[in-house]
């Protein structure tokens, strides 16, 4: 940036983007003529779940004395902590600022017969008071369910969600292990009680870059759920969701062996979303277990972008 060409960015520029905790944060870091970057692109989100880790820390007395000081600098308090994850709200942002409509004609358009959502919010705060997932299901005359993790302030929920044409019943809303700084996630399981009952299983899975060894911890999820998943017969079972992963990461490869992928009807593979990490990808999958219990008939990624922060995928099947 150069002040005589006039792109020099103002403070308030900065509060646009970053919480003031987090603008001091950045200067307390460096020696005050060392230069720095401050970035207004993905890796503001790089930048936010940072912090987020680092305070938590501070609080939880688990930081060394240098990383101390730095955070006593910026006057972050505990309250802080009481704020939602804000990679929650980076993803979750698209949806409900606010398509909702959109999102609800979409979906009545592909006349789906079962739906999983993630990132689905309730009476989130500083956005409209909706309860998505109920005026779905009221406007797309479906069943629902819901797992929760994690509640706002305001009493509002965040989690993933299933409607489904059939009746469900849920089973759980299965944990996920993932490093104690990183977001909490959860699997929601229900059975479907179609002429030909079913398990369906909503996920998502810790983005790319949340924490270091972050492609190992996936693997690792993944391979919990199939295992609890086996153990307790949720099978013949349908997973879908946002892992976080492409095709060929050791994620989805492992999910091969015993799964079919309807993502691999089509080739090459279409990207699903922006990831901050590596652009535009497909980390967006729909499986199924045992392998040949369902038969795909076909898979799409439909171009819709602007529904959600995703494009949403779509497969047609028989159950066996």
């Amino acid at each position: 940036m150069s002040s005589s060409t006039g792109n020099v960015l103002t403070l308030t520029d900065l509060l646009k983007v970053y919480d003031k905790h987090l603008i001091l944060w950045f200067y307390a870091k460096y020696r005050p003529m060392q230069n720095f970057n401050i970035a207004f692109d993905n890796d503001v989100i790089r930048y936010y779940s940072e912090f987020d880790r680092w305070v938590k820390m501070l609080f939880e007395d688990r930081i060394d004395q240098g990383n101390r000081e730095i955070l006593e600098f910026t006057n972050v308090t505990s309250d802080y902590l009481n704020y939602p994850n804000f990679s929650y709200l980076a993803t979750f942002l698209p949806i409900v600022n606010f398509n909702e409509p959109m999102l609800n004609k979409l979906m009545e358009k592909e006349n789906a017969d079962v739906i999983a959502l993630q990132e689905v919010a309730s009476f989130r705060p500083e956005c409209p008071p909706v309860d998505y997932l109920k005026e779905a299901k009221k406007f797309l005359n479906m069943y629902a369910e819901f797992g929760k993790t994690l509640n706002f302030d305001n009493g509002g929920t965040f989690g993933n969600g299933i409607l489904s044409k059939a009746a469900m019943e849920k089973i759980e809303a299965f944990v996920l292990d993932f490093p104690e700084e990183a977001e909490a996630r959860r699997a929601l399981i229900v059975k479907v009680n179609a002429p030909k009952p079913f398990y369906m299983v909503s996920l998502h899975l810790a983005y790319q870059g949340e924490f270091e060894g972050d492609d190992e911890a996936r693997k690792a999820a993944l391979q919990k759920l199939e295992a609890h998943i086996i153990e307790k017969k949720y099978f013949p079972v349908i997973l879908a969701g946002d892992f976080n992963n492409s095709p060929v990461s050791p994620a989805i490869t492992y999910m091969r062996e015993a799964w079919d992928i309807a993502n691999d009807m089509v080739t090459p593979p279409s990207p699903t979303a922006q990831t901050g990490k590596f652009g535009w990808m497909q980390i967006d999958f729909i499986m199924s277990y045992p392998k040949n219990a369902f038969i795909w008939k076909n898979f799409s990624v439909i171009d819709s972008y602007g529904a959600s922060d995703h494009y949403p995928i779509c497969a047609e099947f028989e159950l066996d």
